[in-house]
């Protein structure tokens, strides 16, 4: 009976390894397995995130390029705009001191026209003045004339 005892002791202490094994072996299986897959969604995560990484990069290299081609456009508007305004400084100076040359010009023109037309007044009055005279004159002389024509010729003058 020993031999049975010692025999059936080693079979429960077999089934009781067993037990344990598979108690024990089950759960730290699925911990292998869930740490497996956790590596493995860690890989994808890191893949993902390192793709997000080099795209942020990316972004921000594209954004300090299109940053610095702004910041040259804006350099050069402004640059434009200044020689602009110097240009337009210089053209205002140019267009005021050419309007003061044609007011004095304007001036003196008015002054001499002034002149020209009291000249060409007096003219005027002393034409009419002779016109007048010659067109009385013309009367007389056609009052002559048809006064000679008439019978007794120069008789009827007075």
């Amino acid at each position: 009976m020993k031999k049975f005892f010692r025999l059936e002791k080693g079979v429960d202490f077999f089934y009781e390894m067993l037990m344990y094994l598979i108690l024990m072996g089950f759960p730290l299986y699925e911990l292998f397995r869930h740490a497996k897959d956790n590596d493995k969604k860690n890989d994808v995560l890191s893949a993902k995130l390192k793709n997000l990484e080099d795209d942020l990069s990316s972004i921000r290299n594209t954004i300090e390029i299109q940053s610095k081609n702004i910041t040259k456009k804006i350099t050069n508007m402004k640059e434009t705009i200044e020689n602009n305004v110097k240009t337009l400084d210089q053209d205002k100076n140019e267009m005021f001191e050419s309007l003061k040359k044609n007011r004095i010009l304007f001036s003196s023109f008015f002054h001499e026209n002034m002149e020209l037309i009291n000249q060409i007044k007096q003219e005027k009055s002393f034409f009419d003045e002779n016109i007048l005279a010659i067109t009385l004159k013309n009367f007389e002389i056609l009052n002559f004339l048809q006064n000679f024509k008439k019978p007794g010729g120069l008789d009827n003058i007075e």
